[in-house]
């Protein structure tokens, strides 16, 4: 209560003796009122019994009536530096703490390891890079020893099978895919362009709602500052009345004390 009468009183006092001064004698009283309001909202919301009175700051702002001052930008720039030069560390520092890839430990798991390997990375200075394995795919007959060999030609005609067969299944999904193919891509890109529309719908729906609660909160605020104005000049008004008056009473009790 303390507090908010002083703000108070001194706005009073500024506006008094600063009556006719312009801009800056009228942001000066403002502040100070807006001081006294952030001392009364903390008295009204407790914040003094729970240890918060001193850092209590009342968040009272009108964005779309408001005037903000350029200087605030830089300000607030200045001190997201200040913060940043606080850190011990630079954005840039903390890529270096990350593991880099080839220090990955293939002891783990050998396959992966074999994969690495196979892929052309290698594990260490000097390591070539194997070419794919494709001796699954080939159809050779045995050769030389393995010529007269059953259990060899019993091999060689299962992978034979094995190619024979594979191939049978990519001409099944070919005619497939001449058949029913272009039918599945039509309705597929008829999925994909009715899933785009109604997210499309959405999204109109969704920027007209945003568009109209702008609106909404832009008028609410303007009235909202127009009545803030109106106020704030009653206000005024009222504390160049009653710094009068006590102006006059203490002329009064000056001559008064005189007589």
């Amino acid at each position: 209560a303390e507090r908010r009468a002083r703000a108070k009183s001194a706005a009073m006092q500024v506006e008094y003796s600063n009556e006719g001064g312009g801009e800056a004698s009228h942001r000066s009283a403002s502040v100070l009122l807006m001081e006294a309001q952030q001392a009364e909202a903390a008295e009204s919301l407790g914040a003094h019994a729970s240890g918060r009175g001193e850092g209590f700051c009342l968040v009272d702002s009108l964005p779309y009536v408001d005037r903000v001052d350029e200087a605030l930008r830089s300000q607030a720039e200045e001190l997201i530096e200040a913060e940043l030069q606080t850190l011990p560390k630079g954005p840039s520092d903390y890529l270096r703490e990350l593991p880099r890839a080839e220090d990955f430990d293939f002891g783990k798991c050998p396959l992966s390891e074999e994969a690495y390997n196979r892929a052309g990375g290698g594990v260490g200075a000097g390591s070539t890079a194997g070419a794919l394995d494709v001796s699954r795919y080939a159809l050779e007959e045995p050769a030389g020893k393995d010529a007269k060999s059953a259990a060899a030609w019993r091999d060689a005609i299962a992978n034979a099978s094995s190619q024979l067969e594979h191939q049978q299944v990519r001409v099944e999904n070919l005619e497939l895919l001449l058949q029913s193919g272009a039918a599945v891509w039509r309705a597929a890109n008829a999925q994909v362009e009715g899933l785009c529309g109604r997210v499309e719908s959405m999204a109109g729906g969704l920027g007209k709602e945003a568009e109209a609660l702008n609106r909404e909160r832009k008028l609410h605020q303007f009235a909202s500052g127009n009545k803030i104005h109106s106020l704030e000049q009653a206000w005024y008004g009222q504390v160049h009345k009653n710094t009068e008056v006590q102006a006059a009473c203490n002329r009064l009790e000056g001559e008064l004390q005189r007589t």
